[in-house]
């Protein structure tokens, strides 16, 4: 179960914690995750026409501040709205337009969570050789970057374009994400941004095994909340109240790219690169 309603609520706090610290950009940011949380809803109240507007919006605002990251995680969410809206070909076009500039002006952290939602993208408008392209790069970066969250929707992706052409390469892949899925204790859903009609019923598992930092300080405060609404969707906890306790946030940030607040889970496996095709 994706608990989008507790997530809205948390964002919301979010943004409201992060109005009393006079700091315009950290509202900036704070309104991004709630735009990101609408957009991923299904049962948004909001028109992602005018979630769009808002996006870009924030988008000026965030040039002018010359704050790259804030910048590319809002046109990730304005993408990510038109791929909701099943609008693969406009939602290619725009990640595309990102990815020419993150690899300029961004990390690979971002370069490579661009790259998973382009394969993506391209997999479902049929374009199935720039996806493998895409997906192989994307799982390069996500073993230099040893995020566990991109490293398992990498293989998912890249194991999704294999099968699509019939390469037995796909089972090692999707095997490898689904490890991971289980060793995060989330379900498919955040794996993958495609709409909500496009994916098999997924309960997903109970968030388990993370990481907790103390927070200090009323903007960190902001942080907290923040991260709480956007790990909520994802945790899929059929009972019980998995909320993070005062002072505690879970250790992963399914959204924010922002550097200075993004905590990490890391894998410490070695693994080669990409296998495409049988050894």
């Amino acid at each position: 179960m994706r608990d989008f309603d507790t997530a809205r609520h948390y964002g919301r706090r979010a943004v409201s914690l992060a109005g009393t610290t006079g700091d315009d950009g950290l509202v900036s940011r704070r309104r991004t995750i709630l735009l990101q949380i609408e957009v991923r809803d299904p049962g948004r109240r909001t028109p992602l026409s005018r979630l769009r507007d808002e996006c870009r919006a924030l988008a000026t605002a965030f040039t002018h501040d010359n704050d790259r990251e804030s910048l590319f995680a809002v046109r990730l969410a304005e993408a990510e709205s038109y791929l909701q809206e099943r609008w693969y070909v406009h939602a290619a076009k725009l990640y595309g337009e990102l990815l020419d500039r993150i690899r300029v002006e961004g990390g690979i952290r971002t370069e490579t969570e661009c790259r998973c939602r382009l394969a993506e993208t391209l997999l479902a408008t049929g374009d199935t050789a720039a996806a493998l392209e895409h997906a192989s790069q994307a799982l390069s970066g996500a073993l230099l970057a040893q995020e566990n969250l991109l490293m398992a929707r990498s293989h998912r992706i890249l194991g999704s374009a294999l099968r699509a052409v019939g390469d037995t390469a796909a089972t090692e892949h999707l095997a490898e994400a689904a490890s991971l899925q289980s060793e995060l204790g989330l379900g498919l859903r955040a794996l993958t941004c495609l709409p909500e009609e496009d994916l098999r019923a997924d309960r997903g598992r109970p968030l388990r095994g993370l990481e907790h930092a103390r927070l200090r300080g009323q903007p960190r405060s902001a942080d907290l909340v923040a991260t709480s609404a956007v790990l909520r969707p994802f945790a899929g906890a059929p009972g019980g109240d998995d909320r993070p306790q005062p002072g505690q946030v879970a250790g992963l940030g399914q959204f924010a790219v922002e550097p200075r607040d993004r905590v990490h889970t890391h894998r410490s496996r070695h693994m080669g690169p990409p296998r495409l095709g049988p050894r």
